[in-house]
């Protein structure tokens, strides 16, 4: 995720995970994620209308929710990234 956000300066990234036994610390160490990674609880979870971890979500410059879904590789990352910019304005 880290070359992803190196090639996407432009983009607001932040990892949500559940952190169980320092699961964040070690994958910040590992990866040397300069992005914020934050720990989200089961409240968390029900609060984002999600149940699993990691998962992504592009808005745009006003906030609406352009795309989002289950991210576990770069590859899923750049779904979203080019879904998010073939979705039209809201309704």
């Amino acid at each position: 995720m880290e070359p992803f956000y190196r090639d996407h300066l432009e983009l607001r990234l932040m990892l949500a995970v559940n952190d169980q036994g320092n699961v964040m610390r070690r994958l910040i160490e590992e990866h040397g994620f300069t992005f914020p990674v934050v720990k989200v609880d089961k409240q968390g979870l029900e609060i984002m209308r999600n149940t699993i971890v990691p998962f992504a979500y592009f808005l745009d410059n006003h906030g609406i929710i352009r795309s989002k879904g289950v991210i576990n590789n770069r590859a899923a990352l750049e779904d979203l990234l080019h879904g998010s910019r073939d979705l039209g304005p809201p309704a």
